[in-house]
């Protein structure tokens, strides 16, 4: 008679590789949703940076001098683009705003808790009206923090 393994454990060795499979997957996804966020949370500040550096060294287009700035809209009004944009930079023109909206977009399923705008002001880079805020990125139950201190800091 060959030797051969019983149906007992062929059944327990299966289980073992289909648990381990499972948590193997639980972790990839896991991991891969704390990726995403982690990303979207560095786009996010890397834009911020790019509007305030804009604002600092006065990149005016369409206006002189040194009024207006950077504005940074979260609340949704920044055109006709359609229902994906989360937030969006413009450059001001005194009370004004000026040429095209540049619109962003987290990437699916991250969202933010923050609804509102500001601006960052000329030449200093601070950030109007004055104080902090702290802008929370979500997925999946996840959370990441991006906070603008009043000096236009982004950390």
């Amino acid at each position: 008679m060959k030797p051969a393994f019983t149906l007992i454990e062929l059944l327990v060795t299966t289980s073992i590789i289909l648990l381990l499979a499972g948590f193997g997957l639980a972790s990839w996804q896991t991991f891969n949703q704390q990726q995403t966020l982690d990303a979207a949370a560095q786009d996010l500040k890397n834009n911020l940076r790019l509007a305030r550096s804009w604002a600092m060294a006065v990149k005016k287009v369409a206006c002189a001098g040194t009024s207006g700035g950077y504005k940074v809209d979260f609340s949704g009004n920044t055109g006709d683009i359609g229902d994906n944009v989360d937030y969006g930079i413009r450059e001001m023109c005194g009370d004004s705003e000026v040429g095209d909206w540049q619109n962003f977009s987290y990437p699916e399923g991250v969202a933010d808790d923050y609804n509102g705008s500001f601006i960052f002001a000329p030449l200093t880079g601070d950030k109007d009206p004055p104080g902090d805020i702290e802008i929370t990125l979500s997925l999946s139950g996840r959370e990441k923090k991006v906070s603008i201190k009043t000096n236009g800091k982004i950390e």
